[in-house]
């Protein structure tokens, strides 16, 4: 029973950072460096890179490699979908 608690817990908190890695990119296209910068202090790099792999994986999150060799992360419809649904469904969540 211990083990239940302990993964929801994981749980809540993966879905936590995902949705503030979300709300980083509803104002647009963000490179890394960027991302990085404004969610400094709320999560470590490496929970970054998770998310956004979580958010790639979902559908959620674009990844496009410009011209000039920059990586862009977009939030997808689906993406604004989600966002717009958490704050009209469960106003605590964001």
């Amino acid at each position: 029973m211990i083990e239940v608690g302990r993964e929801s817990a994981r749980a809540a908190r993966t879905v936590e950072t995902l949705l503030k890695v979300m709300e980083a990119l509803e104002e647009g296209g963000k490179p890394w460096s960027e991302l990085e910068a404004r969610l400094a202090g709320q999560m470590s790099t490496a929970t970054l890179s998770k998310r956004l792999k979580d958010g790639l994986r979902h559908g959620l999150i674009t990844r496009t490699l410009r011209p000039d060799g920059r990586v862009i992360y977009e939030l997808t419809a689906k993406g604004k979908a989600v966002l717009e649904w958490m704050r009209e469904n469960n106003k605590n969540a964001i």
